[in-house]
């Protein structure tokens, strides 16, 4: 026979932890659900609408060529996404009390603090 034990010291924690996302998951009504696949579909969609339709408003209002129209809505589309990596930074980030940027939550579990 081995001598070897599990040592489920942190277990405790874990479940505590579990129990409190689950009371999270049940809080979620059909209606934030929705909201939340809405803004994450418009979010996606948006660059898309913006490259195409922007590109085509650019080309009839401003009476440019067809290529500097393109370049421009790809510019402005290029800048959104800017602007989307610029916002989950600032969301998984904040500046500390010393001025140093320390990750959140979430910001330590990518790097690779988290548990």
């Amino acid at each position: 026979m081995s001598d070897l034990t599990i040592d489920y010291a942190g277990l405790a924690s874990l479940k505590s932890k579990a129990r409190k996302y689950r009371r999270k998951l049940r809080k979620l009504s059909a209606a934030s659900v929705a909201r939340m696949l809405a803004l994450a579909l418009g979010l996606a969609v948006l660059p898309f609408v913006l490259l195409i339709r922007g590109g085509v408003l650019i080309y009839e209002s401003c009476a440019l060529g067809n290529w500097p129209s393109l370049l421009l809505s790809a510019f402005a589309t290029v800048c959104l996404l800017a602007a989307y990596a610029w916002a989950a930074v600032k969301r998984q980030f904040h500046k500390g009390r010393d001025g140093n940027w320390e990750p959140n939550a979430l910001g330590a579990h990518l790097a690779g603090g988290g548990e």
